[in-house]
This record gives C-alpha cells, structure tokens and sequence, in this order.
C-alpha cells in the first residue's frame, strides 16, 4: 500500500519516516541502489533539519511526478506518432489513386477528342444521305 506523503508527512513534519521508505513510497517501488547511496541518504537526512527533509520529500514527490508525466506524454506522442504514420500512409494510397483516375481520364479525354470530330463527320453525312433521300423520293411522291 502506498502511503500519502500529503496526509502523513506533512502533516507532521518532525516526524518523517527515513527517507528510504518516502523514495520507495514515492516511486512505489522497492530500491535497489549500492549500499554507498543508503549510507549516503541517511547522513544527508541526519544533516538536515525537519524543514530541509520536508522540502527534499517535495523535491522527490515533484521529481516523481514529473517522471510519470513524461512517460504519459511519451506514450500520446508516440499513439499520435502511429496514427500519423497511418494517416500518412492512406493518404499517399489516396493520391496515388487520384493520380492513376487523372491519368485515366486524360486517356478517356483524348479518346473522346478524337472520337468527337468523327462523330461529327457521321452525322454530317448521315444528315447528307437522309437530304438526298428526301429530295430522292420527293419526284416520286409527286407522280
């Protein structure tokens, strides 16, 4: 169980726990650091008075903290890395869709400009066939 360092700590400020078990309750995990940082830890802690401890237990809340934050954000960017990976990647399959249908309809163009003029040509010459037709058959209806 993890003790809060609000609730106990400061609260009573001449009463700190050594701050080995604050750091582990802080970083909820066991330490497993040489014996040199311990000795080290506690002559600090025997150096400082109630205040300094109080304000070094902040310090390591803070540190702790901050460590925490940093690792969320790096997760975010990295979710966010992945999805504009994604995003990127349907996007350039999307354009290169779009350019293969432009290409398309170029082919599609050309062929209709070049089939346009014939159609045109056919029909002005159907429409000659059909006059001659009419003017064919306009002696024969008068008979």
């Amino acid at each position: 169980a993890v003790v809060s360092t609000q609730s106990t700590w400061h609260a009573h400020p001449t009463a700190f726990p050594p701050l080995r078990v604050v750091l582990q309750s802080i970083l909820q995990a066991p330490l497993s650091f040489p014996s040199s940082f311990y000795k080290g830890l506690e002559e600090l802690e025997n150096e400082l008075d109630p205040k300094q401890v109080e304000k070094l237990i902040v310090f390591f809340e803070v540190m702790s903290t901050q460590e925490k934050i940093s690792k969320d954000l790096q997760d975010e960017i990295e979710k966010h890395r992945e999805m504009y990976l994604s995003l990127n990647s349907t996007g350039k399959k999307l354009s290169d869709k779009w350019s293969s249908l432009l290409a398309q309809l170029e082919v599609w163009q050309r062929r209709l400009d070049d089939t346009l003029p014939k159609v045109h040509t056919f029909q002005a010459s159907l429409e000659a066939v059909l006059a001659q037709l009419c003017d064919a058959e306009q002696p024969r209806n008068s008979l």
